[in-house]
């Protein structure tokens, strides 16, 4: 009976060993695939760092763009009042000169 207790026991310590081993090992795999794991997060929010950048700064010119878009239309709806306004003023100081022509010749 004891030399079987005695077994057990050394089976039973050899078995701990091998499971201590065998975790250790896992341990080591994980703090491995943790590593990676961060290092790949941090490539990753680097990445969509940089993205975000080029986003944006596509964006703001975009707008700034735009804005300049918004002016330039601006200025050319001034530029056809003020021609539209010209227009009229010649055609009203000719149809003036007009009439005077025609007053002065029925007199």
């Amino acid at each position: 009976l004891k030399s079987t207790v005695c077994g057990l026991e050394e089976q039973l310590s050899a078995a701990h060993a091998d499971h201590a081993e065998k975790c250790d090992q896992h341990i080591q795999e994980l703090g491995v695939i943790l590593e990676t794991n961060q290092t790949e997060r941090a490539g990753l929010v680097a990445a969509f760092g940089e993205e975000k950048a080029v986003l944006e700064r596509q964006v703001w010119e975009a707008l700034c763009s735009a804005e300049a878009h918004d002016q330039d239309l601006s200025q050319l709806k001034q530029q056809r009042t003020a021609s539209e306004t010209s227009l009229a003023e010649h055609a009203a100081e000719r149809e003036t000169e007009m009439q005077s022509k025609d007053e002065a010749l029925r007199e």
